[in-house]
């Protein structure tokens, strides 16, 4: 039990950064709380959490040869960029919350984290998430109106396999300690809490025009101390999500991972300069549908060769 635990605190590690904890992504891609959008959101991501846990370990690199055979350079490229981005945006989070200087606190203890490997990403995932959802809890809590008008499907399915595949560089490798009942397990943990919390998150943010729409809901309760630990927390631990299979992918062209980690980190924190708000409007809607496409070519090719197989 504790195996899936530390697995489904790892899953939402991966998408409680900057986007979620701000409000910022639950405006973007949901415009409000609406039952059915967070549902299905919640089922895909469930689905796709399953189908990395399940398959026994290994790294996205092998999974991509596996399913697209000698075509895996494109889904391998499309997933590197959506990692890129997600980390660009959680560094320029981090300096919008602190400033510059005090902003690579974070970004350092979550390189740190990456260079010990998946262990450490793990270990930083069970400390910060359940600290992230009780201070996003307090701030966005009692949950505002939840609407049944404004359904929308699509948003919430891209932007499920936006972190879907930002946690599989860290889900494929945890899953190979994991029975399928603890990653089945795992997966559902996460995708209710995921579930109530997007419900909570998007009717505190509304369809507001902030770069951080929770920031100013925090400030009217008093609570803005607890918001930016819950920014702090989760942009750390998400940040490690993103970071690690790219630090992996870098590592194989530089053959040390120090140098990969800080390369990686140093590139992202360049392009998080150009500011948070416009890495998460201008990248996050293309890199996501993006992400869709890729998560839809795991499950049908993956489908195809276990039916073929038969």
């Amino acid at each position: 039990m504790k195996k899936a635990f530390a697995a489904a605190a790892l899953t939402v590690g991966g998408v409680v950064g900057a986007g979620f904890a701000s409000g910022r992504e639950a405006v973007i891609f949901f415009g409000g709380a609406n039952v059915i959008s967070a549902a299905v959101f919640a089922a895909l991501f469930f689905a796709s959490a399953c189908f990395f846990m399940t398959r026994g370990g290994g790294d996205l690199p092998s999974l991509s040869r596996e399913v697209f055979g000698k075509m895996c350079f494109l889904p391998l490229a499309a997933l590197n960029v959506n990692y890129f981005v997600c980390l660009a945006a959680m560094s320029a989070g981090c300096s919008a919350v602190c400033g510059k200087a005090a902003g690579l606190l974070p970004v350092s203890a979550c390189a740190a984290a990456v260079y010990l490997g998946v262990g450490g990403v793990k270990k930083l995932s069970y400390l910060t998430v359940p600290l992230v959802i009780a201070c996003l809890a307090a701030v966005v809590l009692p949950v505002g109106e939840v609407s049944a008008a404004d359904v929308k499907i699509v948003e919430p399915m891209c932007y499920a396999a936006y972190n879907a595949v930002l946690t599989a560089g860290v889900l494929l490798p945890a899953g190979g300690t994991l029975t399928k009942k603890q990653a089945c397990l795992a997966a559902g943990l996460a995708a209710a809490v995921l579930f109530l919390l997007t419900l909570a998150v998007s009717a505190a943010a509304g369809q507001s025009g902030q770069n951080m729409p929770l920031a100013s809901v925090a400030a009217a309760k008093g609570l803005y101390g607890v918001y930016s630990a819950a920014l702090l927390l989760g942009m750390t631990s998400a940040m490690a999500s993103a970071a690690f299979p790219l630090c992996a992918a870098a590592e194989k062209i530089t053959r040390d991972r120090l140098v990969a980690v800080a390369a990686v980190f140093v590139a992202a924190y360049c392009v998080g300069t150009l500011g948070f708000g416009k890495v998460m409007d201008t990248a996050l809607p293309v890199v996501s549908a993006v992400s869709l496409a890729a998560l839809a070519g795991f499950f049908a090719v993956s489908a195809y060769k276990k039916i073929k197989a038969r």
